[in-house]
């Protein structure tokens, strides 16, 4: 397309929303568009990008898919949705041969790479470390975590996945081990995973175990709350709303707040990410204060011998909920050819 604006597209598919931005060479965002995620609004979606761009001169070069689920041979089916999607698929759909899949916190590590003192919320006063090693990890609809490694070879990081979200839960005490009687019991399911806990959907299974656990009947005030939530189609939302306000959403919240400093802990010990360890996604952008907490320091310092090293350990919440498709725009970029 002669005298076309050449650029690169970034999309960032989780398992409640898709987002899609077109981005100059700068990373400078000049259109974004964003819907439900199901087969039929991403296949739209991703048609109305196409036509916009065309429609205003774009021409886009080089594209990359952030999606919350495993990549294999050029394809992934969303963990959390009941939609796939191919390399082969966006390549029609673009008329573009430069497209590449990755799993969605990948394209959040790139992200990070992306990020400003303003994207961030720092939770210590460590520095990152030059070419350390980074870790990103998420809890929304799922849990995600990916690590970024320095390659001295090439001068640049590389994102490598993880799908550690669905690896059996821990649980430390007896309040916990019955939480995990409990998920086994009304989920039906012999293996608990992180996510069951430590994701949107967990936030509401912890709510549902803090009633459980109560040997009288709700209060009025509490009955209110429970009847409001049970008919909410985000129950986590309104859990969160109301941890300050209600005993048994301030529970669950509690329970959420451990867990989630247990898994950060994991990641900094498995990855001693020394160039920071970033805390992303909607819940912990709209709950930061959770995360200077009583109940997350104290599981994060709960390390024995780790406790030194982890106290090295760079803690940020990232505050900007759109660094994913950022990041997939700037993997676009820069691995192009």
């Amino acid at each position: 397309m002669r005298g076309a604006l050449s650029c690169v597209l970034g999309a960032d598919i989780g398992g409640t929303t898709a987002t899609i931005g077109i981005f100059s060479p700068s990373l400078r965002p000049v259109m974004m568009f964003s819907s439900g995620t199901g087969e039929t609004n991403l296949r739209l979606l991703l048609a109305k990008a196409a036509q916009d761009a065309k429609g205003r001169g774009i021409a886009i070069t080089a594209a990359c898919f952030g999606v919350a689920g495993p990549v294999e041979g050029g394809k992934v089916r969303l963990t959390n949705a009941p939609c796939t999607l191919s390399v082969r698929e966006i390549q029609k759909a673009l008329g573009i041969s430069n497209v590449r899949l990755i799993n969605d916190f990948e394209a959040a590590a790139y992200g990070i790479l992306t990020a400003s003192s303003r994207d961030l919320i720092p939770l210590t006063r460590n520095k990152p470390r030059k070419n350390a090693p980074m870790a990103v990890i998420g809890a929304g609809t799922g849990l995600g975590k990916a690590l970024l490694h320095y390659d001295a070879g090439t001068g640049r990081y590389a994102a490598l996945r993880s799908e550690e979200g669905h690896a059996p839960l821990p649980v430390a005490d007896d309040e916990e081990y019955a939480l995990l009687q409990f998920i086994r019991k009304t989920k039906k399911m012999r293996m608990v995973c992180w996510e069951e806990a430590l994701s949107g959907r967990g936030i509401a299974t912890l709510y549902d175990f803090a009633v459980s656990k109560r040997k009288q009947a709700l209060s009025p005030p509490e009955l209110l709350v429970n009847r409001e939530i049970r008919a909410a189609s985000d129950k986590a939302s309104l859990v969160a709303a109301y941890r300050k306000k209600d005993r048994l959403c301030k529970e669950a919240f509690s329970l959420f707040t451990r867990f989630y400093a247990r898994f950060a802990r994991t990641t900094a010990a498995s990855a001693l990410p020394y160039g920071g360890l970033y805390i992303r996604g909607g819940i912990a952008a709209k709950n930061p204060d959770i995360f200077s907490s009583r109940e997350f320091r104290q599981e994060w310092e709960n390390a024995a011998e780790l406790k030194p090293l982890l106290a090295k350990i760079p803690l940020f919440v990232v505050k900007h909920t759109g660094l994913g498709v950022r990041g997939a725009a700037w993997h676009a970029l820069n691995r192009q050819g």
